[in-house]
Formats: structure tokens, sequence, C-alpha cells
């Protein structure tokens, strides 16, 4: 359940095009599931770092997007995984199950 949470926060972020990235980066906000997504992208040379909350604030979470990996953490436990495992299709974000 995690991975899955975390995979598609990961993908709301790629899937954004044009992020303007200025000194204080505009939230964004997005609901999946019943689940209340908050959080702002900024870059770090070829990586984007998501930085936010879920549930409303009770959930944090800092995701590093690379090219091949989400690394970080969601709600203080450590989450690693590969890029390939989430997919897209058609506006639809699909998390490969394992």
């Amino acid at each position: 359940m995690r991975r899955s949470i975390i995979a598609l926060s990961a993908a709301f972020a790629l899937a954004l095009p044009g992020i303007a990235l200025a000194d204080a980066p505009e939230a964004q906000s997005f609901v999946h599931n019943g689940v209340d997504y908050t959080y702002t992208v900024t870059q770090d040379g070829q990586t984007r770092v998501l930085t936010g909350t879920a549930n409303h604030g009770a959930v944090p979470f800092r995701l590093r997007v690379s090219s091949k990996r989400v690394s970080g953490t969601y709600n203080d436990a450590p989450v690693d995984f590969a890029l390939r495992d989430v997919q897209h299709q058609s506006g639809i974000v699909i998390v490969a199950a394992r």
C-alpha cells in the first residue's frame, strides 16, 4: 500500500508538464481513493524533490525522483523503488503490482 501511494505521488509530479520552479514553489494537490495529497516540487540538479503530506497533513513524505528511481521517506519510513514500476496510460496512472 505504501509503495502504491508513493508511486502515485511520484507519477503525478512527473506528469505535470512545465512546473514553474520559483523561490517559493506553489503547492500542488490531488485526491486519490479518498486520500488528500498536498506537496511542492523543487529541482535539485537532475532530481525532482517532492515534499508534502497525505491525509490532511497527518502523513509527511519527502521523495527524490530521478530518471530511474524514487527514494525518500513516507510517514518517516524509508522507500526506494524503480521509476519503471510506475506506468502512465491516457491520463491514468497505473502502479505496477508485485
